[in-house]
């Protein structure tokens, strides 16, 4: 996970309104045009593990979910491009009770503040060195 430079907003989400339209409302040729700025974005990877979004396992992603965040359904900065595994990113998170605050959001947070990327694959938990008092 890396820091995200979100682009412009494609245009169609602006006609769209929580409080009259569904996230289907939107059609294949809007949600193409909004995968454009997406992977422009994630340069055609993960929002949350990076790895490569072939176009049969990818997902239009809600950072904050639609079930409890309606009114940010169309909201451009809400939108990320994440894969569909079943055990990780975008599927798993909808899955979850969670506060979206508590988690990383990569087009605001510098991940590398937060975490440590392995050469594994892994991550660990960025953690300031210990600071010492002075004579010890």
């Amino acid at each position: 996970m890396h820091k995200l430079n979100r682009p412009t907003a494609p245009r169609c989400l602006k006609k769209y309104d929580h409080r009259t339209n569904v996230w289907k409302d939107v059609s294949s040729e809007e949600k193409d045009g909004i995968w454009q700025q997406l992977e422009e974005m994630q340069e055609k990877r993960c929002a949350y593990c990076e790895s490569k979004l072939p176009d049969d396992r990818k997902h239009i992603e809600h950072f904050r979910q639609r079930s409890s965040f309606g009114r940010l359904t169309f909201a451009w900065e809400n939108l990320f491009g994440s894969c569909i595994r079943e055990e990780s990113c975008g599927k798993y998170k909808d899955k979850q009770s969670y506060d979206p605050d508590s988690l990383i959001k990569p087009d605001i947070d510098d991940p590398d503040q937060f975490l440590v990327f392995l050469t594994d694959a892994k991550n660990a938990p960025n953690r300031p060195p210990l600071a010492f008092a002075s004579g010890q």
